[in-house]
């Protein structure tokens, strides 16, 4: 029980004086106190002579303090003393000692929050703190009874326990430095706190109830127990040998650490809890009297370590809670078990003797023997891993289940190959981690998913791979079959797959997965199950690649094995996935899907039949010595190439129809009787029809096949390409063209061709041929004999296509048989040259005889015609020249070709040169479109078209001179202001004229540079012309006279211009570099403005024109002066406002264009051009405006006007041939008479000197498109 302190209604302090006299010691005496009274507050303490006191009262009073320089006091306490109040304050730096020395008789209490301070207490009686009370840091030795009670604290104190010390409900320890002899007990929910209790002697230690060890550090050197439900909670404790720390009851080692060096027991209920257990060599960890807190013998630990003994018992020990890596290198006992969890490893090295097995909960348990893991029992792995260290223990014959969370082995060492000799059970996954290699020997058939991160997994007997287990192996891991055939559920990773001779099953599962390692050996590949196995790496294994089942597909290019022998089976499928593959053979009924990757088989010689469908965008190709035959109804559109062996068809249509063939040397194509149909052929290989009919050219595309076609067996050609065959076939069925061309160069003599609705060409020698309606017959590679081993036959509608030249030779058809002509037409294609005025071609024999008539001739040229003449034996072509004239020349009903004027007038004077002119010679040679483009090359149009260039260049030189004499429209420093007026017009008085400020210097320098581009189209007549054109103007000028209301300015400027342009339709072009100079005048008065100017322009056209007519072709040069005369002025009136102003105005431009002779340099179609002058002229009228934007010296101006053409509007130019005395005018497309013209431009008056401009202009007419862009520089001084 708590006795109630003593208070009084106000404590009173006081100061201790006490004397020498008898009783002048006594506390309890009044009279020993100033004031006069013994205090219920604080009692002061400073020198006295009386400091030896004693306290034989019932005392009760808040407490002691020694002052300053007080004496040394030594209080002998002989009844009750009590603190309520501060306690024990100790301010001297003396040693203040307190004696509580008898039994039953001397109290010394310290309640409410009273201190010991660092008093120096002996209890020989009762010392008891209460309430929040504290030991302080005072220096107590207890050698009868001393009770902590309510949430009290032991505090900092110094204690020697000799007999009995107590500890109860919530109070604690505190950082007390406490040596243990007596019997110290912690009850209810106290705690040890953060103390340091070392227990010596007979000394005994107790933690009951709810009490903890808190974080003490305890050193036992006797007892220490832990009863009820206490906890060791975060202590440290270390039990020194021959001495026992007991947990007993349900009490719980919590999170402590606890040195073994004695005897630790768990009794009863009690468990390690998560604490960190080390027992050292000699000591002994008992688990065995316990039967754990559910009473089920499971016991827990934190983490068990050191080489002293664990004793199991009968129970289950789990460890490794506290995630601490720790080794036991003692011995583990008993028929119980071990189970590791968390993540930290548990190091086993000793002879362990538990027999009830070891499971690995997480983390890892380390050994380097089998003993490790005790005398016997299963190893469970569910969520850990067994980690061998070392190359002496080599293998492992315990059962092993892998639990629900799976677990695994990590080998340590890389020498040492570890083998699990008994089958691996359980439905967790397996991993395998380490750099050692990990052999199942057994008839594993755990479920889980198989892990190989590191090191190797190798089988050590067939099926020792889980049959339904997902195998990954890591980047860097390995899988070994060791030569053992092996089932899996799948396969991933990008690890190494090594066979031997064995033969790996994958895919049972049904999932789809990705292998991007490699795999080798001489062993197989078995892909079953529904999903899709994806090889993405370099395989190299060479047995036998089987697709049972669902999809077998290449995840980059090469994956496949080249050295294995494919099977894909009815319903299963091989993706190449768009990716380029090689494999040794492919067999089975299943279906290759090709994407747009290419597929190359047979390189292992083998002979093998396909009968599935190979379809997609790729190709296929046939490599090595063996056969390959196709069964299948294949689609692939892809190449399809035989190098080597022979490409069989299998059934009608395996070939695939949309596939370009190429068969190569020595390689064959065999339909083995089956008709085919590929999209082309080619290549030196050799065809094997048997008694099949092959279809090919169905692409379009013209190929040649220069090896032997042979069989029974017949061709046919379909499609618009081109087929040449130059090799010698002697194959005996039909030919027949449906389509496009076959051109023979070598020899098909024992097969007749029919000619459809395509074409038969060559030099070679065919078995006879005939031509049906809508056929063609076009001997020859340009001009040859086609040789017919046999009958010629030419249907109604058939058509003989043959080329002639000018030197007699001509195509030819060359029978050994009848030529049955039953009309049909002769189509000449005549070559350029210079044809006699009758040539005669033989161009068609026959041995056995001509029957019949060709229905009619026709010819390419405009100016020669054909007849034929049919003989006994022969057909004999004339081409003899008409009266066709090039131009209109001579009037009459004479026909001619010529259908513009520029046409009709250089027409006229080509066909004047005559025979044996080259430029003669091969008009009269032409088709009439082909005349007619060569009379327009021959024109030399450019030549007029050079006059519009100037007139061009013209408009920009003008217009950059008026555009200084306007100047700005609004008055501004420096520019042209005209003078303001103001007008009352309700009075009707005329204007009141008020002359502006002079603003303007007399002087100004100037310049503007330009760019341009232009676009005519053409009329029909002439073609299209584009120009681009840059220069510059600079000019100079000054003020003669200025009063204010009226100006005058003078001035002179010069320039340069470049214009580049083409005519492209006439392979023409040409460069006009021009000087320029020119004096101008401006006049002002009032609103008015008047300017004007007169230009002279001195330039030269340099000009190149490409002639190009069949084989003819020249390139002709000349050099022009091109010179411009040109008078302009401008009128206009101006509106002011305050920031703006419009200005109407009227412009008239005449122009005098001067072109100079030239003669052309380069070739027979070179002209002479004659020097003429044309005169023409532009009026303008529009409006013009200017505004200032803001406050800023930033003007904005724009323009947009009318323009009005006259005069000599068509460029034009009087040409002739240099070989001729024929005059040929020339014109090139009308200058616009209508233009739209617009400006928009910015000026910026950088200062009262200085302005500076830029500014868009257009010219928009029926055919011209002029864009100029302008930059202006003003400097007036």
């Amino acid at each position: 029980m708590s006795l109630a302190p003593m208070t009084s209604a106000l404590a009173q302090d006081a100061t201790w004086v006490g004397s020498p006299l008898p009783g002048g010691g006594e506390l309890s005496t009044g009279t020993n106190w100033t004031p006069v009274g013994v205090p219920s507050g604080t009692g002061f303490f400073g020198t006295s002579t009386a400091t030896g006191l004693t306290n034989a009262g019932n005392t009760t009073l808040g407490g002691f303090t020694f002052n300053a320089g007080a004496d040394v006091y030594t209080i002998t306490n002989n009844n009750r003393l009590i603190f309520t109040g501060a306690g024990i304050v100790n301010n001297s730096a003396q040693t203040q000692s307190f004696a509580n020395p008898t039994a039953g008789v001397s109290v010394m209490e310290f309640q409410v929050a009273a201190s010991a301070g660092n008093a120096v207490i002996t209890n020989g009686g009762n010392l008891n703190f209460r309430g929040t009370a504290t030991a302080g840091s005072s220096n107590i030795t207890n050698s009868n009874i001393m009770h902590f009670v309510d949430s009290s604290t032991a505090g900092n104190a110094t204690i020697n326990n000799q007999f009995d010390a107590d500890f109860y409900f919530s109070s604690n320890a505190g950082t007390a430095n406490i040596t243990n002899s007596g019997l110290m007990i912690f009850h209810d929910t106290s705690s040890a706190a953060n103390a340091t209790l070392t227990v010596t002697g007979a000394g005994d230690l107790r933690f009951e109830g709810s009490s903890s060890a808190g974080n003490a550090t305890i050193t036992n050197g006797h007892i220490l127990t832990f009863f009820n439900n206490s906890t060791a909670g975060n202590a440290e404790i270390t039990n020194n040998a021959g001495q026992t720390v007991a947990f007993r009851d349900s009490s719980t080692a919590g999170n402590a650490v606890i040195v073994n060096n004695g005897g630790l027991n768990f009794v009863q209920n009690a468990t390690g809890g998560n604490a960190t257990l080390v027992t050292n060599s000699g000591g002994i960890t008992d688990f065995s009297f316990s039967t754990g807190p559910n009473n089920d013998g499971r016991l827990s630990a934190g983490s068990i370590a050191g080489a002293g003994s664990y004793v199991l018992g009968t129970n289950e020990l789990t460890v490794g809670g506290n995630n601490s890596s720790t080794l036991v290198s003692g011995v583990i006992s008993g028929s119980g078990s071990l189970v590791k969890t968390g993540t930290g490893t548990l190091t086993l090295s000793g002879t362990n003797t538990y027999a009830g097995g070891t499971t690995i909960a997480g983390g890892a348990v380390s050994i380097a023997a089998d003993a490790n893991l005790g005398a016997g029992g299963a190893l469970t792995l569910n969520g850990g891993v067994l980690q061998v260290t070392g190359t002496t223990l080599t293998q492992l014959s315990r059962n092993v289940v892998l639990g629900t969370a799976g677990g695994g082995f990590d080998i340590a060492d890389a020498g040492n190959a570890f083998a699990v000799t008994q089958p691996l059970s359980g439905p967790g996954a397996l991993s395998k981690a380490g750099a050692g290699t990990l052999v199942l020997s057994g008839a594993n058939v755990y479920t889980g998913a198989t892990t190989v991160a590191g090191g190797t997994l190798r089988a050590g007997a067939a099926g020792a791979f889980s049959a339904a287990s997902a195998v990954t192996v890591a980047s860097g891991a390995s899988l070994d079959l060791a030569g053992f055939n092996q089932s899996i559920g799948s396969l991933a990773g990008a690890g190494a797959v090594t066979l031997g001779a064995g033969t790996l099953t994958t895919g049972s599962d049904g999932s789809s997965t990705t292998f991007a390692g490699a795999i080798t050996g001489t062993g197989g590949l078995t892909k079953a199950g529904a999903g899709t196995f994806t090889l993405s790496g370099t395989n190299g294994y060479s047995g036998a690649t089987t697709v049972a089942g669902g999809t077998l597909r290449a995840g980059a290019a090469g994956a496949l094995s080249a050295a294995s022998a494919f099977t894909v089976a009815s319903g299963a499928v091989l993706d190449l996935a768009g990716l380029n593959q090689s494999i040794g053979s492919l067999a089975g009924a299943g279906a290759v899907t090709l994407g747009a990757g290419t597929l190359t088989t047979g390189s292992d010689g083998s002979s093998t039949s396909f009968s599935g469908a190979i379809s997609g965008t790729g190709s296929l190709t046939k490599a090595g010595a063996g056969t390959f035959t196709l069964g299948g109804a294949n689609t692939y559109t892809g190449a399809t190439t035989v190098a080597g062996g022979t490409l069989q068809a299998g059934a009608v249509g395996a070939f695939a129809a949309g596939s370009a063939f190429t068969v190569g040397s020595g390689a064959v194509l065999d339909l083995a009787g089956f008709n085919q149909t590929v999209a082309s052929l080619s290549g030196s290989g050799t065809v094997a029809l048997g008694a099949g009919t092959l279809s090919t050219g169905g692409d379009g595309s013209s190929t040649t096949f220069s090896g032997a076609i042979n069989g029974t067996g017949g061709l046919t050609k379909t499609g618009s390409g081109t087929f040449s065959l130059s090799g010698t076939s002697g194959y005996s069925g039909a030919t027949t063209i449906a389509g496009g061309t076959l051109v023979v160069n070598g020899s098909i003599a024992n097969s007749a061709v029919t000619v459809g609705a395509g074409i038969l060409a060559g030099t070679g020698t065919v078995g006879g041929i005939v031509v049906a309606g809508g056929g063609t017959v076009a001997p020859g590679n340009s001009i040859g004999t086609l040789n017919v081993a046999g009958n010629v036959a030419f249907a109604p509608g058939s058509v003989y296509q043959l080329e002639i030249n000018a030197a007699g030779q001509g195509d030819r058809i060359n029978a050994t048989g009848l030529a049955t002509l039953s009309g049909g037409t002769v189509q000449v294609l005549a070559a350029a040259g210079n044809y006699a005025a009758a040539t005669s071609y033989t161009i068609l024999t026959a041995a056995g005889g001509v029957s019949g008539q060709f229905a009619g001739v026709s010819s390419n040229f405009a100016f020669l015609t054909p007849t034929l003449v049919h003989g006994a034996q022969d057909v004999v072509l004339t081409m003899t020249r008409n009266d066709t004239g090039f131009g209109p020349d001579g009037g009459g009903n004479r026909p001619f070709v010529a259908v513009t004027r520029n046409q009709g007038y250089i027409a006229n004077a080509a066909e004047r040169l005559g025979v044996g002119n080259p430029v003669y010679d091969t008009l009269v040679s032409a088709t009439a479109a082909e005349a007619r483009a060569g009379f327009d090359l021959l024109s030399g149009e450019a030549h007029a078209q050079g006059v519009a260039v100037a007139v061009g260049e013209s408009r920009l030189v003008r217009e950059a001179v008026l555009g200084r004499l306007r100047g700005s429209l609004l008055p501004v420093a420096g520019g042209e202001i005209a003078a303001g007026f103001s007008a009352d017009l309700p009075s009707s008085k005329g204007p009141v004229v008020m002359p502006a400020p002079r603003l303007d210097e007399r002087f100004t320098l100037w310049g503007e540079a330009f760019g341009a581009h232009a676009n005519t189209d053409g009329d029909g007549n002439a073609a299209s012309l584009s120009r681009r054109t840059g220069g510059a103007v600079v000019g100079a000028d000054m003020k003669l006279y200025d009063s204010g209301l009226s100006s005058l300015r003078v001035g002179i400027a010069g320039g340069y211009t470049r214009s580049d342009f083409d005519v492209d339709a006439r392979l023409s072009s040409g460069r006009l570099e021009s000087g320029h100079v020119l004096i101008y005048a401006g006049a002002r008065h009032g609103n008015w403005r008047l300017d004007g100017g007169v230009g002279y322009s001195f330039g030269e056209t340099n000009l190149t024109r490409q002639v190009r007519i069949r084989g003819f072709g020249d390139t002709l040069r000349s050099e022009r002066d091109t010179d411009v005369l040109q008078a302009f002025a401008e009128l206009g009136y101006a509106f002011r406002f305050q920031s703006f102003a419009l200005e109407p105005f009227a412009q008239i431009a005449l122009l005098r264009v001067s072109s100079g002779s030239a003669i052309e340099q380069g070739g027979a179609a070179a002209l002479r051009v004659a020097s003429q002058d044309q005169s023409l002229g532009f009026t303008t009228l529009g409006l013009r405006a200017e505004a200032q934007l803001g406050a800023m010296p930033l003007f904005a101006r724009g323009l947009v006007g009318w323009r009005y053409g006259f005069g000599d509007l068509t460029p034009q130019a009087l040409t002739g041939f240099v070989a001729g005395t024929t005059p040929a005018r020339v014109y090139a497309a009308q200058i616009d008479r209508n233009a739209l013209v617009a400006e928009a431009g910015l000026d910026w008056r950088v200062s009262k000197a200085t302005t500076v401009g830029i500014a868009y202009s257009a010219a928009i007419g029926e055919r011209t498109r002029d864009h100029a862009l302008k930059g202006r520089l003003e400097v007036r001084f």
